[in-house]
């Protein structure tokens, strides 16, 4: 087993394994160039959520993208699909994972979802959301949701070396 598959694998079994010290929230602008761009690479992000029932749920979400340093956001095509439903229920936690297949890039983002209600910042969320889930929301239905992220951990590669290593970012 190479020594990126290793460290994808202990990442994955237990994440607390990872020996790194947590640094504040910021997204950086290679981070928020993965994430925005994943879906026209193919690479949607599994997003999770817990149902207004309790129960677990995971869906393909290929709008999220960075909308802040410390934010994530999405346009959610059905404003009373179960998502919408789980936050009026008080579900607000959420966590969306980034996964490429041909390298070890794993990031996972832990938070809380919440709908937003401003109308300029609803828009922004549209504006910013790729092309193809816009023109799949046929005229703007739905609602757009933001994550105000409280974690994000994961494996990139870094700037120096190269090599892939575990990183780890708390809200300060």
């Amino acid at each position: 087993m190479s020594d990126n598959l290793r460290v994808v694998d202990e990442f994955l079994i237990d994440p607390t394994l990872m020996s790194v010290e947590p640094t504040p929230i910021q997204i950086s602008e290679p981070m928020k160039r993965t994430i925005n761009t994943a879906e026209e690479r193919e690479v949607p992000m599994v997003f999770a959520y817990i149902d207004e029932k309790g129960g677990i749920k995971q869906t393909f979400r290929g709008s999220i993208h960075v909308h802040g340093p410390q934010q994530l956001s999405f346009w959610n095509r059905d404003p009373n699909g179960g998502l919408i439903r789980a936050l009026a229920a008080g579900y607000e936690n959420v966590c969306t994972t980034y996964r490429e297949r041909d390298t070890p890039r794993l990031i996972q983002f832990h938070g809380r979802a919440r709908v937003v209600e401003d109308k300029d910042e609803a828009k922004r969320v549209w504006q910013e959301s790729p092309e193809l889930e816009r023109n799949l929301a046929h005229g703007r239905n739905g609602v757009g949701v933001i994550i105000e992220l409280d974690r994000v951990q994961g494996i990139e590669q870094s700037s120096d070396a190269g090599e892939w290593e575990p990183f780890a970012m708390k809200r300060s």
